[in-house]
């Protein structure tokens, strides 16, 4: 995203942290909404702070031996410091491992003269020290393609190194899920890294695999030293991400030596999208790197602020930070990061800095101020500005306005009224939420203002809203009880969706909403005299098979199984 349309999103936030004083009096009096009706929302109403995953996505090229050990140290430090909190949110690790052998696709064919010829061209390469080989990647692919009760003849002159396979590891991995963390620890100790000399990789499909399989909300962390073979996977990655509004965290040692291509370039959109980050780092980093952000899984986590430059230079922005924050992260990522974080009153407060050539993250104690966050880089640069709070904000859209939670969805749909609704997890903390905004994700279009009114003592909703074409993420403008502004990013990238509804002897509906809709039987296929014919009905009517006649489809059945029956 180019510097200029961040440069308006800070001035943008800057002058609402200006206007708040003024914005308040947008707040309806508290007769308007009597103490007693407020409530805070129960731990079935925030379910899904009680059900995360917590992904690792790994390569297991043999190049990444170093950074699977250090990967392994992390770990377990931060297994056992969930394990001891009584509110940990993670209710399963998922551990999905991906790889790329050099073994060539199976030729097939059902001419046996072009076998001959294929066996005729087919050249080996010179001696080299790369002993055992990966012979049981090649069996696989074979026995892919096969067909059953088939022969297979493997001719080698070494032992497989990727025996493994025997059981079950592969290119991609089927993902490993569990809910005892010392069953994941004992996983990362039994991974071996195998193979190289072929970069990229598929990390996109092993993301794509571990997505599918985990909770909404969760955080991912994808370990390589290579970029993205299969990066026209994206569309799959982004649409998961979104549906389940879940993080990517890329912690990489490589890139296959071009930062430009489109297989590093996918990490930094699905980094952007999710509102994760790229961080680019030494192989003895990646453990301290790791711990560094290990804030991300505290169950108080919300995020303030996002900015992606996609040139060199430096960016100042200030932050309104609420009374409800106990500490606030700044993560920067970048070539030769440089990061200064200052108070209110022009100080640099004291905190945990985690200091590389290009990542700067430093956690402060910080609650009722305005910090100023001043970054700049010698590359493309992102930072994120995130805290631990004691009020968390859900979301949803719904056609109409929704008495709860319930009746919303994560993704607008097309073609349909849209209502953004917004809860809050302690709402007596909160005096009012006045506005929300529409950030693009990219470049798209210019911020969307929407103005929020409390339809009742815990929701707040815009009236129907036009929903961009384009991707986009979601702030949140308040003031709690104490007359502090309040401002949240409450979402990663969401991109509006399609609910298809198609019936023929069953309904069967495609995608995910909460949206009231009818159908009609104006066409259906009767059977009469055992043969199977279509009949048509104006709108409203439905064929009465007793009758053979267009009828009201008030009380018909509109549905028979033809000449089954």
């Amino acid at each position: 995203m180019s510097r200029l349309v961040f440069c308006a999103y800070s001035t943008f936030i800057i002058s609402i942290i200006i206007q708040a004083a003024s914005l308040i009096d947008k707040c309806p009096s508290v007769t308007d909404f009597p103490s007693t009706e407020l409530r805070s929302f129960s731990e079935e109403d925030f379910a899904w702070q009680y059900q995360k995953s917590l992904v690792i996505a790994f390569d297991t090229t043999g190049s990444m031996e170093d950074d699977l050990e250090q990967l392994r140290e992390a770990a377990i430090v931060i297994v056992n410091e969930l394990s001891e909190r009584e509110d940990n949110v993670i209710e399963n690790y998922i551990l999905s491992l991906f790889n790329d052998p050099y073994v060539a696709e199976p030729f097939v064919t059902t001419d046996p003269s072009e076998l001959i010829a294929r066996l005729n061209e087919v050249v080996v390469n010179p001696p080299n020290s790369d002993c055992p080989e990966p012979a049981m990647q090649g069996m696989k692919n074979a026995l892919e393609v096969a067909y059953p009760n088939s022969l297979v003849f493997v001719f080698t002159d070494a032992s497989a190194k990727d025996f493994e396979l025997f059981d079950d590891v592969a290119d991609v991995a089927e993902p490993f899920v569990t809910t005892d963390p010392s069953e994941l620890i004992a996983r990362l100790n039994k991974v071996t890294v195998s193979g190289g000399g072929d970069c990229p990789e598929l990390a996109m499909l092993g993301i794509k695999n571990a997505l599918e399989v985990a909770y909404p909300n969760s955080l991912v962390f994808v370990f390589t030293d290579a970029s993205a073979k299969d990066f026209e996977l994206f569309d799959d990655v982004a649409g998961l991400i979104q549906l389940k509004q879940i993080r990517a965290y890329f912690l990489l040692t490589g890139n296959c030596g071009d930062s430009t291509a489109p297989g590093y370039q996918v990490f930094e959109r699905i980094a952007r999208v999710s509102d994760g980050q790229v961080f680019n780092m030494n192989r003895d980093e990646v453990r301290d790197v790791m711990l560094a952000i290990r804030f991300v899984l505290d169950p108080g986590f919300v995020s303030l602020f996002s900015l992606d430059f996609e040139e060199a230079g430096s960016n100042s922005t200030d932050i309104a930070i609420d009374p409800s924050f106990t500490s606030v992260s700044v993560a920067l990522s970048g070539m030769m990061a440089d990061l200064t974080v200052r108070d209110a009153s022009g100080d640099i407060p004291s905190g945990e800095l985690f200091s590389a050539t290009n990542i700067k993250i430093m956690t402060i104690p910080a609650s009722n101020t305005v910090l100023t966050v001043e970054a700049s880089a010698e590359s493309a640069y992102s930072i994120r500005i995130t805290g631990i709070s004691a009020i968390q904000f859900r979301f949803g859209f719904s056609s109409s306005t929704p008495r709860n939670l319930n009746e919303t969805q994560i993704l607008p749909l097309r073609s349909q009224p849209n209502i953004l609704s917004i809860f809050a997890s302690n709402p007596l903390l909160i005096n009012c939420m006045f506005q929300v905004s529409f950030i693009p994700v990219d470049d798209d279009f210019q911020v969307i203002d929407m103005e929020l009114k409390r339809t009742s003592s815990d929701v707040y909703s815009t009236n129907v809203i036009n929903i961009p074409s384009r991707p986009f993420k979601i702030m949140a403008y308040g003031v709690d009880t104490e007359g502090n502004e309040i401002s949240r990013l409450l979402s990663t990238g969401i991109g509006i969706t399609t609910v298809v509804v198609s019936c023929s002897t069953k309904c069967a509906i495609d995608g995910t909403g909460f949206v009231p809709f009818k159908y009609d039987c104006s066409r259906y296929y009767v059977c009469i005299k055992g043969v199977q014919h279509a009949r048509s009905c104006p709108i409203g009517e439905a064929f009465d098979v007793s009758t053979s006649s267009c009828v009201s489809s008030t009380g018909v059945r509109c549905f028979r199984d033809s000449c089954l029956d």
